[in-house]
């Protein structure tokens, strides 16, 4: 099972290789379940994606501010990103500055007003999504170096859904 994890990979090779390294684990007639955000989205979604490659809004909010430390000043966002210690690529930056999802109703505004307006027990972090489109999860799986058969494919609450078996 890997249920809202790929879409966090942020190349397609990365997560051809996740895949490839799932399906390695499996024993002849083992499943594999994936389970990833779409791009298309659902009318009830709360989100309106501005592309496949995107930085969306995440709020960690403290509990208990005794019993647990969190950092929790949120970076200026011109500032370039980095990764473990060193600048990120220049178009990887630029796509962390300016792709992101937009709220879609004004109650998602206010929400994210209120966050925005600095209470000190939450912040504001943005996180990669790749965004999958239909048939996306399919060409992973099939392209993984393993003989999977397809068995279920769906669309599920702005999720694709697969799942599929191990031959040999």
């Amino acid at each position: 099972m890997c249920i809202a994890v790929l879409h966090h990979i942020s190349t397609y090779e990365r997560r051809l290789q996740a895949v490839k390294s799932l399906c390695s684990l499996l024993n002849a007639g083992g499943r594999l379940c994936l389970h990833a955000w779409a791009c298309k989205q659902s009318s009830e979604s709360r989100r309106v994606f501005q592309g496949q490659d995107v930085m969306v809004p995440w709020v960690s909010r403290a509990t208990n501010s005794d019993s647990m430390s969190l950092d929790v000043t949120a970076k200026d966002p011109k500032e370039k990103p980095s990764k473990n210690g060193q600048e990120m690529s220049s178009n990887r930056a630029e796509m962390m500055n300016t792709h992101h999802s937009e709220p879609k109703t004004n109650t998602d505004e206010k929400k994210r007003n209120y966050w925005q307006r600095g209470d000190p027990s939450s912040a504001i972090h943005r996180r990669f999504c790749h965004l999958f489109v239909e048939g996306e999860l399919e060409d992973l799986i099939s392209k993984s170096g393993f003989k999977m058969q397809l068995q279920e494919s769906c669309f599920d609450h702005s999720n694709w859904h697969v799942v599929a078996m191990k031959l040999e």
